[in-house]
Order: C-alpha cells, then structure tokens, then sequence
C-alpha cells in the first residue's frame, strides 16, 4: 500500500472513547486519531493505532495516557489536579488526510495554506518546541504526528501527539497563537 493512500485512512476525533472519562474533569474522552495497525504496518510500534485524550485538558497541558492489561487506557498522573471548565468540543468523526514525512521534515504553519497535520516527521512547533517527558520513565518522548484544526474546521490549533514506545505511553498537547 502506498503511504500516503494508507495514512488517509486515518480517523480523527473518531467518537468518545469507550466510556473513559477524563480523571480531571469527567468529560468523556475523545478518540483524537485511530487507524487500522494491519493496513498500516510502516507505522507499527512508532505511532499508537488509537489516541484517546481529553481534549478540553490537553488545551492546558499535556495528558497522557497508557493501555491497560484489559485492553483499555487508563489516565497517568498529570500536574495539576483542575481545571477550568468551558462548553467543551462540538466534533465530528473526520477522515484525514494527514502528510506522511520523513524525519527531517517539517511543516511551517505560517507558510503553508492548509496541510499541516503529518504522521512523522520534525513538528512544525506554533510556540516553542515541546517534549514532555513521560511519566513512566522519563524519557523525552518524541512528536509523532500533528494535527491541525484549520485542516478539519474552522478553528486554529495544533495538537501534537507524543509517544514513548518502549513504555507504550501517549501524550496528547496543545499549542496555538
């Protein structure tokens, strides 16, 4: 299968996620990205097939979250223990069109006219450059996609979706001008 054909089956903000509810502000979570493992081999154990997140906290800092042995997720430890409630996402399941890129490749948010949200690749940081260190281990855990709201609506925003293979954690943040 061709990468870019396969990386546009790739769902985001797909449905709530099964029931979890953000251990910070209950809201349900969100599936932010989800797509078939099987089809998609090149990106086995480099991206996670399903990113669950709670989008109304990655806003405010970055959330993260493991599977658990049951075949769930499970919320880890995050700093502050509130957060400010708002009138949360109206979101619908999207298809993606999301840019596969090489490792040294970027996308410059204020020079490009839509397309910023990639599988790969160097972030294209809106602030400053973000590696959150996981909680499990403390490695820095690097970007492995990014996506943007101006790609799928009306909005402005990057979600950055961080992974640490070795101990299976997503960080899910949010950066925008």
């Amino acid at each position: 299968t061709d990468a870019k054909e396969a990386v546009e089956q790739v769902a985001l903000f797909a449905t709530e996620a099964n029931g979890l509810l953000c251990r910070r502000c209950a809201r349900p979570a969100t599936v932010l990205a989800q797509f078939d493992a099987a089809r998609l081999p090149q990106l086995a154990g480099l991206v996670p097939s399903t990113v669950p997140s709670c989008l109304e906290c990655a806003v405010q800092e970055t959330v993260f979250v493991r599977p658990n042995p049951s075949g769930g997720w499970e919320w880890l430890a995050s700093e502050s223990q509130t957060v400010e409630r708002s009138a949360g996402w109206e979101l619908a399941p999207r298809a993606a069109r999301l840019v596969p890129r090489a490792p040294w490749e970027t996308v410059d948010w204020c020079e490009s006219d839509g397309g910023d949200s990639q599988i790969g690749g160097h972030p294209g940081w809106i602030q400053d450059d973000h590696y959150p260190p996981c909680p499990s281990c403390t490695r820095s855990m690097p970007t492995v996609m990014q996506i943007a709201l101006e790609d799928f609506f009306r909005a402005e925003g990057v979600f950055y979706v961080h992974h640490c293979s070795g101990c299976g954690v997503t960080g899910v943040s949010y950066q925008q001008t």
